[in-house]
Order: structure tokens, then sequence, then C-alpha cells
């Protein structure tokens, strides 16, 4: 997998984790 690519996954999966706490 590119770098990046996972990156930016773990970006959406915390802003994901953010939400549901809220």
């Amino acid at each position: 997998m590119i770098p990046r690519v996972e990156a930016t996954i773990h970006y959406i999966e915390s802003e994901m984790s953010e939400a549901e706490r809220e």
C-alpha cells in the first residue's frame, strides 16, 4: 500500500472516531 494512502486512511479513521465520541 502507498504510505500516503495509508496515512489518509488513518486520518479518516481518526476523524470518524472523533465524530462518534461527540
